[in-house]
């Protein structure tokens, strides 16, 4: 069948179609920092090593007693970096600071990639003391923390939590348990004011 579309209806759906397109891209342009893609990242804010600039930066005899040459904690740095750069490349992270400490010193601080507020669009450079949201990132330490306890017998998993923390036994806790808290069976709610804002704001790029 013949097609039944005029020359001028077309030409009115190009320059329609010319326009969307000029708008969308006039439109990523302008907010080009707001959907920045791994490699524009890495390009602006690549992971950076700042051990050797911190206060808390490990000396050379303090390596030596913890068993680490200066040629272990370089790769140990590199191979940090790497990871990151791949995370950040891939998008899986935008912005990532990681601190490492072996028998209790120093041994990398690296800070890679960007990150914004929830009262900004700007994006900021990650460093040492860029604050991070938590969430489950401390369970595998306190999971530790509390093995440790338990294994030089200070505390038992059937211990009320109330027993080390008073304050928690009250609107119901009282009977919760070491064992409860650990295998998340104490029915508490994990929601806190704001928080579905603060997901929000970390989801939508």
């Amino acid at each position: 069948r013949k097609d039944e579309t005029s020359t001028p209806a077309r030409m009115h759906i190009a320059i329609a179609l010319l326009f969307v397109v000029s708008i969308w891209v006039f439109y990523v342009i302008l907010n080009r920092e707001k959907h920045l893609s791994g490699l524009d990242i890495l390009d602006i804010a690549p992971p950076k090593n700042y051990s050797k600039y911190s206060g808390n930066r490990s000396t050379r005899a303090e390596l030596k007693a913890a068993g680490l040459t200066d040629d272990v904690v370089e790769r140990i740095q590199q191979e940090v970096m790497r990871v990151m750069r791949h995370h950040i490349r891939t998008g899986t992270q935008l912005g990532l600071s990681v601190c490492i400490y072996f028998r209790g010193v120093e041994v990398a601080q690296i800070c890679g990639g960007l990150y914004r507020s929830l009262k900004s669009d700007t994006w900021l450079r990650v460093e040492p003391d860029t604050l991070f949201m938590a969430f489950s990132v401390v369970k595998g330490i306190a999971a530790s923390t509390v093995l440790g306890l338990v294994d030089q017998g200070k505390i038992s998993y059937d211990d009320l939590v109330s027993t080390v923390w008073p304050e928690f036994a009250q609107q119901g806790k009282e009977s919760v348990t070491v064992a409860d808290a650990l295998s998340h069976r104490a029915g508490l709610p994990g929601g806190l004011p704001g928080l579905a804002a603060v997901g929000a704001a970390h989801l939508h790029l």
